[in-house]
């Protein structure tokens, strides 16, 4: 069994979605061998259990039906040696699986450095463990269980059992879809084209597109949606199927109507990934009142996320990444808010991550998160940002932005930044830029962290910020200087969590429109890989692991935000 790659789960989903209270124990003296028992509430013993240490499978097989499992020494690789003895035990605790680890030195003192018999030497302060996956199997259906982090505290914390997919028909209101359906029945037994499907919308109704590539065969498909709902009647949603990923695939996702919602859905290989309708420039005539969530835009040629000249955007959940590689159809940034209109309260860009997006036309734009153009208010809160060409996030002629608990790292990768004749700035475009005095207007900078280096290891973190107070409300680190309150910065799953060291960013933000939760971003969802897509740049060097996400049961199962409590933390993620 292969657990570096995530397994979706059949019919069988459901014998998962009882799973309320799993515990998984052992203990050894030595590494000869581990031993120990899984039992759902019914009883029934699992046939399989795998552990992925980064990526590398550790088997453990199931001696019997009860559920008592071995795991050989030859599978462990460990780097301790085996006079030292360890205890460890995993049980959800509050709703969530916790690895607990207690080690003892070769003297009898208890270790002050606790370390996991899986293969890690210590955890410290600096230092993080990464388990990726535990994976569950009865016959041949399979639940994968992502695991987080492990700090110098020795405890590792995961995503909720209850996150497991179980798939429950929709009801109600209610269009099908699927990559193969014909006809103009539109039901889950009898599913119609996605062109169909939407096409029948009206307030309050919902078209569910099934799992697969849209279109099944063929080099491109441009979807629209032209339909609009209601403020009252209620609007109108193209969703994923649950527990399921559909593709749009070389054409992109634009909508045309107002008070459109779209959720799970991913866009990628296109001109554009999502976008409304383009009025011009200076404009504030298009159509407003879409939503995004839980969507991927990747490999766009454009832009990932778009929203153009217009009151009322909402873009939650989401993972965008490699836009803007066209050298004559460019000018682009991974989320770009165009001349929004309406209040910070209106638009808003929330727990959202943005990375390895470029302007490879001009070199001028390129960053995760943009407002620009005549926009009147927009929020950017308890969003994730990193390797963008430009900026983490920027703000040019627009007003009132409001940025809040946002993580910025590495940003400015574009080595040929400002090298265009016309647009020669910025050249280091760093972390949170503000390209000019109008963009302080109503402004509010709050409870960031900014850890800024560039493609020359030179550059800043806040840059012409001129009124717009820095200190003491948010964290600044310049020229590739170390970040040692970051997990794992630039691990195979980056993880942008707090360590428990992290006296610089605990504690240390103001209540002043703080978010109640965290991004809640599971870090699996994105793996250290050379993505493949047209454009590809040198620098490019993570990718959306899409088996990982169909295996968790869709991308909503990549955040899970967690409730932030007492003196706000600083950044994306509660400590």
């Amino acid at each position: 069994m292969d657990s570096s790659r995530t397994l979706p789960l059949p019919k069988q989903r459901a014998l998962f979605s009882s799973l309320t209270r799993l515990v998984f124990a052992f203990s050894t003296a030595s590494f000869a061998a581990l031993s120990g028992t899984v039992q759902l509430p019914s009883g029934k013993g699992l046939l399989g259990v795998a552990v992925s240490l980064r990526g590398s499978a550790i088997l453990a097989t199931l001696t019997d039906s009860a559920g008592r499992w071995s795991l050989g020494a030859a599978s462990l690789r460990p780097r301790v040696s085996d006079d030292r003895a360890l205890t460890s035990n995993l049980l959800l605790r509050g709703g969530r699986l916790v690895l607990s680890l207690n080690g003892v030195s070769p003297d009898g003192r208890a270790s002050d450095r606790p370390e996991s018999p899986l293969g890690f030497a210590r955890a410290s302060a600096r230092e993080t463990a990464v388990l990726d996956t535990l994976v569950f199997s009865l016959g041949s259906a399979r639940a994968t269980l992502p695991i987080g982090r492990m700090d110098s505290s020795g405890i590792v914390t995961t995503l909720d059992t209850a996150t497991t997919c179980v798939a429950t028909p929709p009801t109600g209101a209610v269009y099908f879809a699927s990559p193969t359906g014909t006809g103009n029945t539109c039901s889950l037994a009898a599913p119609c084209d996605i062109g169909t499907a939407t096409g029948k919308l009206k307030p309050g109704e919902t078209a569910y597109l099934r799992g697969g590539r849209y279109p099944a065969t063929g080099s491109s498909f441009y979807f629209n949606v032209s339909a609009s709902g209601d403020p009252v009647k209620g609007w109108v949603t193209v969703a994923a199927y649950p527990c399921e990923v559909p593709f749009i695939d070389a054409g992109g996702v634009g909508v045309s109507g107002s008070y459109v919602r779209f959720d799970g859905l991913v866009s990628r290989n296109s001109a554009g990934g999502f976008g409304n309708q383009w009025t011009g420039g200076g404009t504030t005539n298009s159509n407003g009142h879409i939503e995004f969530l839980n969507c991927i835009a990747d490999g766009n040629t454009r832009n990932g996320i778009a929203f153009y000249s217009a009151p009322g955007v909402h873009i939650k959940q989401c993972i965008v990444a490699h836009s803007g590689s066209s050298t004559t159809g460019s000018w682009s940034s991974g989320v770009n808010i165009f001349g929004a209109q309406g209040t910070y309260k209106d638009n808003v860009v929330e727990s959202t991550v943005s990375f390895e997006n470029v302007d490879m036309e001009h070199h001028s734009d390129g960053s995760g998160f943009i407002v620009d153009d005549i926009g009147t208010g927009t929020t950017f809160v308890n969003n994730i940002g990193f390797r963008n060409g430009g900026s983490c996030i920027r703000l040019t002629t627009s007003t009132n932005t409001h940025i809040i608990n946002n993580t910025c790292y590495h940003d400015g990768q574009d080595p040929q930044a400002g090298s265009d004749p016309q647009y020669t700035e910025p050249k280091n475009p760093g972390e949170i830029f503000f390209s000019s005095g109008e963009t302080w207007n109503e402004a509010v900078l709050l409870n960031n962290i900014a850890a800024a280096s560039g493609w020359n290891g030179t550059q800043t973190a806040y840059i012409n910020t001129g009124n717009i107070a820095v200190k003491p409300w948010n964290l600044g680190v310049d020229k590739n200087a170390a970040t040692p309150f970051f997990a794992a910065p630039d691990g195979n799953h980056l993880d942008f969590h707090l360590t428990n060291g992290a006296d610089s960013a605990i504690g240390k933000g103001s209540s002043t429109e703080a978010p109640a939760t965290d991004i809640g971003f599971d870090p699996r969802c994105i793996t250290k890989a050379p993505p493949t897509v047209d454009g590809a740049q040198s620098w490019w060097i993570y990718s959306v692991d899409y088996d990982y996400i169909k295996g968790i049961g869709g991308v909503a199962n990549c955040f899970h935000p967690k409730a932030r409590a007492g003196a706000p933390d600083l950044g994306a993620y509660a400590h």
